[in-house]
């Protein structure tokens, strides 16, 4: 008998925001993760990186799905 959880793929909806890093000594700045949400749906996670992204201290923001496969290895 198998368990459908074991089996089944999992579904992650992320929200991830960007912060800006200030130049080092190549004179270049750059993108570092600032945060990051996880929620059940992707609306969810679409509309929360909407509301990150207007932040004044946000760079930027995403929305993504992660699927697990348990068979994967």
């Amino acid at each position: 008998m198998t368990n459908s959880d074991e089996s089944s793929e999992k579904v992650h909806y992320i929200c991830q925001t960007y912060v800006e890093q200030k130049p080092g000594h190549g004179g270049q700045g750059s993108l570092k993760i600032g945060k990051q949400f996880e929620y059940s749906t992707a609306a969810e996670a679409q509309n929360r990186a909407e509301r990150e992204a207007q932040s004044d201290d946000c760079a930027g923001a995403d929305a993504y799905m992660v699927s697990e496969d348990p068979n994967s290895g």
